[in-house]
Order: C-alpha cells, then structure tokens, then sequence
C-alpha cells in the first residue's frame, strides 16, 4: 500500500511540477517577448514538451524524497519538514530549468554547428549554455515564490501523511 500511494504521489508531483513549469515558461515567454514578433524557439513542440518533462522529474524526485520522510516512523517537527518541503522546492525548480536550459543549449548548438567538429560543439554547446542562464536567471527568479509555496504545500502533506503513519501504528 505504501509503495503504491509513493507512486501515486509521485506521479501527481510529475504532473502538477511539470505544469506549473510549462505555464510559467508560456507565462516568461508571452511577457518577454514583444507580441507581434515571432517566438519561433519557445513555440516548438519539442521545447514546451521539455519544458514540461524535465522540471517534472525533477519536482517528483525531489518531492518523492520529502514524502519517503513521511514514511518513516521517526518523529520531526512539522517546521522541519516544511522548511525541508520549502528547500526542495527551489531545488526542484532550479535542477529543472537548469537540466531545460542544457538541453536547449545542446540542441541549438547541435543545430547550429553540425559538421563542425566535436571541439567545436563542446565549445558552442558552453556558450549557448552561458546565454541561456543569462536569460533564465530571470525565470528562476520569478518561479521562486512559486517554488517555495509547492515546496510548503508537498512538507504539508508530508507531514500529514507522517502523523497518519504514527497513529496507524500505535492504534491497536
């Protein structure tokens, strides 16, 4: 039963991380760029589809661990595992944007540079990396509140599902 409710878990936070990635990445997206001028880029399947997957493995990881504490019978406060919920949550975000803009990175350079070399790649691949972070530390930015509310919201449910562990076990 527990296995099964941890995937379950973790399968609503894939889902509910990835969206909320994906829609603050349209949200990014529709205030930056001036309407009228064209976003071919962010507007690829591939890219919004990346934009989902990527933080939303992260936020499940992530998530899933917090949630594994909940699991266990050893007692913690429940500002602990708030302010644990609150740290992951960053984390998850920024492991998330950060693995999106690799991938980006990687496959504009990929696009960019073919038949030029290995070297060449390695080297556009770092530099399309360096300008994708100059744009997306403003995405993070703004994603951190976010961030932290799911972060609070996943410690909440942690914590709720390590009081209903502790009183299963000590009813007769």
């Amino acid at each position: 039963m527990e296995r099964s409710g941890l995937r379950q878990m973790s399968l609503l936070f894939f889902l509910s991380g990835g969206l909320i990635h994906l829609l603050l990445f349209r949200w990014f997206v529709w205030n930056s760029q001036p309407h009228g001028e064209s976003a071919n880029f962010a507007n690829h399947a591939a890219i919004n589809i990346a934009a989902f997957v990527l933080p939303g493995l992260s936020v499940a990881w992530f998530m899933s661990r917090l949630l594994r504490r909940g699991f266990r019978v050893q007692p913690e406060s429940a500002q602990s595992i708030v302010v644990k919920g609150c740290l992951y949550g960053v984390l998850a975000t920024t492991v998330g944007l950060e693995s999106f803009y690799f991938f980006c990175a990687l496959g504009l350079t990929v696009l960019d540079l073919r038949g030029q070399g290995f070297l060449m790649l390695l080297w556009g691949v770092q530099l399309s990396f360096v300008e994708m972070n100059g744009y997306g530390v403003v995405l993070l930015a703004r994603a951190v509140p976010f961030a932290l509310a799911y972060g609070a919201l996943s410690g909440v449910l942690s914590q709720r599902v390590h009081e209903r562990r502790l009183r299963s076990s000590t009813a007769p």
